[in-house]
């Protein structure tokens, strides 16, 4: 289980309804992944790191606005946390 932090910005706090995270592009809202919890400028959620995970692993950010429209974005798990990619060579897995 790895834990993110994130935070909106003064723009678009108030338009966001949620935001998921996952490992690996979402085929739909349905499967956007770990919902943040928390205040829109200090939001949390727990994902779990599964041992097999590839460490060119892409992060998936998915925010849902109040108007139903959706907006995706990705980063390198690399990136984002290099102590799980530190963990996942240990467990020995490759790209």
């Amino acid at each position: 289980m790895k834990f993110f932090n994130a935070a909106l910005c003064d723009t678009c706090a108030d338009q966001v309804k949620a935001t998921y995270l996952r490992i690996g592009k979402p085929r739909s809202l349905r499967a956007a992944g770990v919902i943040f919890f928390g205040t829109p400028y200090r939001m949390g959620a727990g994902l779990p790191i599964p041992e097999r995970t590839p460490t060119d692993a892409e992060l998936w950010v998915t925010m849902e606005g109040w108007d139903g429209a959706m907006h995706l974005g990705s980063i390198p798990l690399s990136q984002a946390s290099p102590a799980t990619i530190a963990w996942l060579n240990k467990q020995g897995v490759k790209p």
